[in-house]
């Protein structure tokens, strides 16, 4: 087929070739040829338009969109339909409407020379500093609302690629029925239009998907609003970001704000895109679109099916193979509902995730229309299909296995020491002793323990670092029906004293051999040696006929109190059954991948609760105390020394998220077994576990797993309710593992409680810690914390603690603690401070007597590495500290 001269002349900018020169681009007009040749001689660098037969009466147009847009294509269907006119009735172009007949390329002239007159270059170039000039003020409305943006990503299935090729996948929903009688119905009532809601909905759902609360999301403006390019043929589309904060707001509110958002963004449309990304000069990565991974699109058109050509029957087919964002969500009208179409990158994204995202979509939509003034982060989401898909995963339900439950730490280990008596139980760099050894002596102490006359579960102080003495205390204690309470001998005394606060009765600290014990201001407090313990009640064991055996623990007797960082500036202590020890090590899902009598390496201190794994792991399975270590001194040794591990069984890794750097190095080790393990003190030590595989990539972090046996962990919202597939929620534990309680009462309200779980009313702790179910196999990916707490070198960090600290000095005014990421991964403590207005004498000096006051009272992994002292604050749109802000002054 062939145009004729006229419809070639008429639509010149329709035979443009776009050129990319050395430094700008050009557009060549190819006067001498029409609109579409022969199949044989098309050329489709040159032809935007194409027409194929694909059989019998079928016919294939093909429109190239940088030619015309949807809109321009369904407002000028006439101008297609001059393929039938000019082939069938030879009719010219200029018997036809003159409207229709004007060179399209004048449409474009006029436009250009509106839009070069007060363009966003031209304004710029000219008038660089002109506050009145509209458009520089619609560029300055720009860069106030995005030079700080973040835009909104959704978690990946996949890696992201060093650029995304383009291929999509399509996945579509509709709304209809009664769902789209109530959007009406809303739309109406709070006078909004159907984009505006459909937007919020989309936003709701990222929130809920991905915990983002500040993020920007695109949606093209057709930029149709003038007269003069109303009718033109071409793509005139502008690309908007909308920066949309999500918060405590109730779905009312979120509406308004995107209303309120929406309209401003209207207002400044006029500045192109391309203008936009300039002026931010954000860093340039072809992995991600600028400024926006995501776009939301609503599109009026009532009925995408049959474009009116004359007596041609045509349908509109679209194109989702080719995609420039992560994610695009595209809404259509139709005469009785929307149908929606979501493209995504095959590169980033698996069918189901994006299945479950429309699911959960569909889930807010319809809860925020039958409730507006629910709030988003605690919409109820489940349905029925909901439970059954967490239900097929085995996702409810505890795993219980035939564990000694009613059995105590002590049982357990005299049953070690009757079958293996002669085996090494634990070995340090100059002793080593049996089963047999290690329960005799142990005895001992418990024996000088009882004499003491203390109650039972009365805390006995152990001040050691790792030795074969050192054990020999804990089981000590343990025998003799009390509980220990161990310290880190690099504590500053300031730390133990808040710590043997929570000591009622009688105190006593055994200490280790060659440790300084500290030197602490407290009343009706013992300080012994181990050494000096034993050596005493052997003594007296040699005059007497018949040895006292204390009456031993049962399962629910509390074994030790662990204390971790406190968000009031008080460290809190955890206090630990028995029952959760003999859980944790016990014919479970993590210990079947240790030998049957393992050797474990002893390297965390007391005071961490990793070494209660280590210690039991080992002693409670007939091993011999070689490793449990946190991922960052795993990075020092991979880096620095690889073949240590050679030899090892598994290696354990515990106390930080994992990052997907890190299995680049875990790659080069030649390692049995690798266990990623996740929990919480409160829970004793583990409460997921997860197999990692060598040759998986893991896009959002070695995923944290599922529950150890004999536990459940379950993902909730604030309200307590479960959420479906990758629904972002607070991770609740449930099971044998739990911890009686704080030693403070008043500190179990909100965290330890009861939730209803399938059903069935359990006691529960929840973590605060942000995680989610993957939609593709429902194993848990840890997202990071509710409030202020960290992991430092493996260890549990409040960060309010350290700002109380620093607060009660008495220049500083405010304080606040972020996190330094150092090489990448290592992540350090930075604190930035403000100081009173009297205080003008502000030096390094000021600095240094900061630190010095923090290390006398926090421990050395408390201490920030920098400490910064500022004039104010930064404060965000909230009215609260920016510690977005903070964290990357700190990490640029």
């Amino acid at each position: 087929c062939s145009l004729s001269e006229d419809s070639a002349q008429t639509r010149s900018n329709l035979g443009t070739l776009n050129v990319l020169g050395p430094n700008r681009k050009y557009c060549i007009v190819k006067k001498d040829s029409g609109l579409c040749e022969e199949h044989g001689g098309m050329s489709e660098g040159i032809h935007p338009s194409s027409l194929y037969a694909n059989g019998p009466g079928l016919h294939l147009m093909r429109q190239t969109h940088i030619v015309i847009s949807l809109t321009a294509l369904l407002k000028h269907a006439l101008h297609i339909a001059d393929y039938q006119l000019l082939v069938r009735k030879r009719t010219c172009l200029n018997a036809l409407n003159p409207k229709w007949t004007r060179p399209i390329s004048i449409l474009f002239w006029k436009r250009a020379m509106r839009s070069s007159q007060m363009s966003a270059a031209f304004a710029m170039t000219r008038f660089p500093n002109c506050r009145h000039c509209p458009i520089i003020m619609q560029l300055m409305y720009w860069v106030e609302q995005l030079q700080t943006s973040r835009p909104a990503e959704m978690l990946c299935d996949k890696p992201r690629p060093a650029a995304l090729s383009g291929q999509a996948g399509t996945r579509s929903l509709e709304i209809g029925g009664p769902l789209y009688v109530q959007l009406q119905r809303f739309c109406q009532m709070h006078g909004v239009s159907q984009f505006v809601v459909l937007f919020a909905a989309f936003r709701a759902m990222h929130f809920r998907l991905t915990g983002q609360e500040d993020a920007t999301i695109g949606t093209v403006n057709a930029n149709r609003a003038g007269w003069e390019v109303k009718d033109t043929i071409g793509v005139l589309a502008n690309m908007k970001c909308l920066r949309i904060i999500v918060g405590d707001e109730s779905f009312q509110e979120l509406v308004k704000q995107v209303d309120t958002v929406a309209a401003a963004s209207q207002a400044n449309a006029d500045v192109p895109f391309e203008i936009i990304v300039s002026k931010l000069k954000n860093d340039q990565d072809f992995s991600r679109h600028p400024l926006v991974q995501l776009v939301f699109a609503e599109h009026s058109q009532r009925d995408l099916g049959p474009l009116k050509l004359g007596g041609i029957d045509s349908e509109f087919l679209g194109d989702g193979k080719a995609l420039k964002f992560d994610l695009e969500l595209h809404f259509y009208q139709q005469m009785d509902g929307m149908l929606g179409t979501a493209l995504f990158s095959t590169d980033l994204f698996a069918p189901e995730t994006i299945e479950n995202m429309l699911s959960v979509f569909s889930r807010i939509l319809e809860s925020c229309l039958a409730d507006p003034n629910a709030v988003i982060a605690s919409l109820p989401l489940m349905r029925d299909t909901d439970y059954s898909k967490l239900d097929e995963m085995g996702l409810l339900q505890v795993e219980k296995t035939a564990y000694p439950r009613d059995s105590s730490v002590v049982d357990i280990f005299r049953e070690q020491a009757r079958v293996c008596p002669s085996r090494v139980a634990v070995r340090d760099a100059s002793t080593e002793m049996t089963y047999a050894q290690l329960d005799m002596v142990s005895d001992v102490l418990s024996r000088w323990l009882y004499k003491r006359s203390l109650a039972p579960e009365t805390l006995v102080g152990v001040f050691a670092a790792r030795s074969c003495q050192t054990i020999v205390a804990l089981l000590g204690i343990l025998k003799a029906n009390l509980a220990y309470l161990p310290f880190d001998v690099n504590a500053p005394a300031a730390r133990v004293e808040a710590i043997l606060s929570s000591m009622r009765g009688k105190r006593i600290i055994l200490v280790g051999a060659d440790e300084q014990p500290p030197d602490v201001k407290a009343s009706d407090l013992e300080l012994i040696s181990i050494a000096e313990a034993l050596d005493e009640q052997a003594r007296d064991d040699s005059t007497q006929h018949t040895l006292t055996t204390p009456r031993g623990p049962s399962a629910t007797s509390l074994a030790y109190v662990m204390f971790t960082s406190g968000s009031t500036g008080q460290p809190k202590g955890v206090m630990v059954e028995h029952r959760g020890i003999v859980r944790l090590v016990r014919d479970n899902n993590l210990v079947q991948h240790l030998p049957s009598s393992p050797v474990m390496a002893h390297m965390a201190i007391l005071a961490f609760d990793g070494s209660t794994w280590e210690i039991y792991a080992s002693l409670l399975r007939g091993g011999t105390l070689d490793s449990l270590m946190t991922p960052a001194l795993f990075r020092y040794y991979a880096l620095q020394s690889s073949g240590i591990f050679s030899e090892l069984d598994m290696l354990c890794l515990g106390g930080e998220a994992l990052l997907p750097n890190d299995m680049l190095s875990m790659k080069a080790l030649q390692i049995g077994k690798v266990v990623n393990g996740y929990g919480p003190t409160e829970n004793t030590t583990f409460s997921t576990s997860f197999l990692i595989s060598k040759d998986e990539e893991y896009t959002n972090g070695v995923p944290i797993g599922r529950a150890l046996s004999n536990s459940g962990a379950h993902v909730m919202d604030s309200k307590l309710q479960l959420v479906p597939l990758g629904v972002i929620g607070e991770l609740v534990l449930t099971g044998d593992g739990l911890a009686r309680g704080y030693t403070d009462a008043q500190r179990n309200i909100n965290r330890f409680l009861a939730v209803k779980i399938g059903g069935e009313t359990v006691r529960a702790y929840r973590t605060g810690d942000y995680v989610r179910h993957r939609p593709i196999d429902g194993l848990l990916e840890f997202i990071g914390r509710i409030d202020g707490q960290v992991k430092i070198r493996g260890n549990r960090v409040e960060l309010g603690e350290i700002e109380q600290v620093l607060m009660s000095h008495a220049m500083v005014r405010d304080a606040v603690m972020v996190l330094q990421r150092h090489n990448g991964n290592n992540t350090r403590l930075a604190g930035f401070v403000t100081v009173h207005a009297n205080d003008e004498m502000v030096d390094e000096e000021t600095q240094e007597q900061l630190l010095d006051f923090l290390e006398a009272r926090l421990p050395v992994y408390m201490v920030p590495s920098t400490l910064t002292i500022l004039d104010t604050m930064p404060i965000n749109q909230n009215g609260k500290v920016d510690r977005k802000m903070l964290e990357q002054r700190i990490n640029t």
